[in-house]
């Protein structure tokens, strides 16, 4: 193997590490984010609206996750959704699935709901 050829195997590894550190990052990133974060459950009576929800913990995912993948914050942002919470939001975007509309979008649409 040529000096070359070296190199080449050499920044492959290298940009491979890289993107799995940026992986492992982002994962722990997430679940230390999710930590923080309390379940959404839907109880107007009681004050508890998304709106008021997102007032609390939207500032964690926007702030304290901003290196997030836009595709991590809202698997984040879905996972803490209640049963019945997360069943009426799938629904409302069905034949779409959660996972494919973006953040901003989700939280748009969990207002609505």
């Amino acid at each position: 193997m040529d000096a070359k050829q070296l190199q080449q195997v050499l920044e492959a590894v290298l940009k491979q590490q890289a993107q799995t550190t940026s992986t492992a990052n982002n994962a722990t990133l997430a679940s230390a984010l999710s930590a923080r974060i309390t379940t959404f459950n839907y109880d107007p009576e009681n004050g508890s609206t998304f709106e008021s929800w997102f007032k609390r913990f939207g500032t964690l995912i926007n702030d304290d996750g901003k290196d997030l993948p836009d595709a991590s914050k809202v698997r984040l942002l879905v996972g803490k959704l209640g049963e019945e919470e997360y069943a009426k939001y799938s629904n409302s975007v069905a034949p779409d699935t959660p996972d494919i509309i973006t953040f901003n979008d989700t939280v748009k649409n969990l207002k609505l709901l």
